[in-house]
């Protein structure tokens, strides 16, 4: 197991490390960092805001990615069904200390995130992401997954479909996918703007296969101008 020790003042990225934080003396902030020679380079995961998924499902493309020279930050975070804001105050809170990162890569769920976050990054690399909560709940994907996990909660204040964004948007979306359909990409990226690279016979979990084109095309649009 990584160590995992509480810092003070800059972050220091070592070797693939755990740190932690208190966020108002009630949970421990985590972040797996990933050493490399290259610029940062954050990953949030997804999991239809289930506790069942975590960072770790994202692990394999850390590696790959800090193998290829970034340093990377895999970032966690609570599903609280009491409370729908602490999710997103966990994300910013861990942004805030990651000012540096060139790119947020956000995989599903996390592409909700990374669009709803207060991130200041250059990219936002989103694989196959959900993109609008009214449409996810509508279509009752992930099992009802917006209902199970936002309940009554206004989806306004949280859905990616009803900002603006200056950051450059990238969206990598597999034809095949039977989570989240391509098509809720092809919208938004029309809508927003987004440059939208679909991958031919990929399912939703190729976009974060380390072995796959997927990763080709995150390479890449990390390394383009």
């Amino acid at each position: 197991m990584p160590k995992r020790f509480l810092p003070s003042g800059e972050l220091n990225i070592h070797d693939k490390i755990e740190i932690t934080w208190n966020i108002k003396d009630e949970y421990k902030q985590i972040i797996d960092f990933y050493d490399g020679n290259g610029p940062l380079v954050t990953l949030i995961h997804g999991g239809y805001w289930r506790p069942s998924h975590t960072r770790v499902h994202m692990r394999a493309l850390a590696g790959k990615l800090s193998k290829n020279g970034f340093r990377v930050a895999n970032i966690e975070y609570r599903r609280d069904l009491d409370n729908p804001e602490k999710l997103f105050e966990d994300v910013n809170s861990a942004l805030e200390k990651l000012t540096e990162s060139i790119a947020i890569i956000g995989f599903s769920v996390g592409g909700q995130l990374a669009l709803i976050s207060n991130s200041q990054a250059h990219k936002l690399i989103l694989l196959a992401p959900i993109t609008d909560l009214q449409r996810t709940k509508d279509e009752s994907l992930g099992d009802g997954a917006v209902d199970a996990y936002f309940g009554k909660t206004d989806l306004k204040r949280f859905d990616p479909s009803l900002k603006n964004y200056e950051q450059h948007l990238y969206i990598l979306h597999g034809d095949a996918d039977d989570r989240v359909p391509i098509e809720h990409s092809r919208d938004f990226a029309k809508s927003r703007g987004a440059a939208l690279m679909e991958i031919s016979g990929a399912d939703h979990f190729a976009m974060v296969d380390p072995d796959g084109m997927a990763f080709e095309l995150i390479l890449h649009t990390l390394l383009s101008k």
